[in-house]
This record gives structure tokens, sequence and C-alpha cells, in this order.
């Protein structure tokens, strides 16, 4: 696969979530890039009325670019029976768009994450920790090839421990009854 940079090897556990647990913060996890120009969800979004319900839905661009980015999402990690990642991860993307009209940052952090939920990589985005290392995360704008380029590492995120703490809990309730 050309957009696929590195992928880190679950083939041999048996329990996958657990061996992506048990990584030590920092190891690379997934490293890809997803062509195109990158899309917000919260530029251009549509009010839909009906009757006394109101909806909000996401731009047109954004749902466009969501489904451009489904195969490519999904046989990075879901068609390979990898579950989707329950543990803290860090995310470094850049993004290289194809001119310089630019969405907000935050808005392409908030629909990066929930596109790679979407598709199975990520069961909730809350486990995402944005990292940019002190470098920008909107690059010079590149007309021949727009792209975001995504480095995934695993990093332990503080709800983790109470997650856990949750679990250890309903074990031993369910042991006792």
């Amino acid at each position: 696969m050309e957009y696929l940079k590195y992928r880190i090897d679950l083939s041999e556990h048996e329990d996958k979530l657990k061996a992506l647990e048990d990584l030590d913060n920092g190891v690379e996890i997934l490293s890809f890039t997803i062509p195109g120009r990158a899309a917000t969800k919260k530029t251009n979004q549509r009010v839909i009325r009906r009757g006394r319900m109101t909806r909000i839905l996401p731009s047109i661009q954004f749902e466009n670019y969501e489904k451009s980015c489904k195969d490519l999402c999904e046989n990075l990690w879901k068609n390979l029976d990898y579950p989707p990642i329950d543990c803290g991860i860090s995310i470094n993307c850049k993004i290289y768009l194809n001119n310089w009209i630019i969405g907000d940052e935050s808005n392409y952090y908030q629909s990066f994450g929930d596109l790679i939920q979407t598709h199975g990589i990520l069961n909730d985005d809350i486990w995402i920790h944005w990292v940019d290392n002190g470098e920008n995360v909107m690059m010079e704008p590149d007309k021949e090839n727009p792209r975001v380029e995504f480095i995934i590492k695993r990093h332990r995120h503080p709800k983790e421990k109470f997650r856990d703490g949750k679990r250890i809990k309903e074990a031993k309730r369910l042991k006792n009854v």
C-alpha cells in the first residue's frame, strides 16, 4: 500500500488490544498519508429543519472527504481484523493543502479524530493526545499533492487508570454473583 509508511505487526498476538495497551509510551503504532485536500466538519455546516426537529450536519466537503478516505483507512487497520485502538495515543499530523485557504487547526483535529474513529482505527477519539513537537501543523501548500501525514504512537492517557479500575471492580462484582 503506497500510503502506508509503518504499521505495528499485531498478527502474532491473540489479544491485540492488550498488546497495544502494553506498549511503552512513544512506540509507533501506525504511520500513513491520506491523499487529497483535508476538510473540516464545521466549516460550512448545514442546518436541517424537519418540523420541530433541527439537526446540524457536517459540511458537504467533509462528507465527501470522509467517503474518499474510507477504503484507505479501513485497509490500514480494520480489514486486518485489528480491533479499534482502545487506549491512549498521540497523533502528530502535517497538513498540506493545495492553497492558502486554511481552516481552524482545532477543526482539522476534530475532523481527523472523527474520521479515524468512523473507519475503525480508533474506538473513541477521547483517547487522542494531539502533538506537534514544536513544529507547524499547517505546512506550505502543495498544489500537486495535497495530503495529511499521520504518525500515531502509544501515549498513556490519564483516563486509562480510571477505566482499568472500573474493569477490576466489574470483574470482582461478576465473580461474587
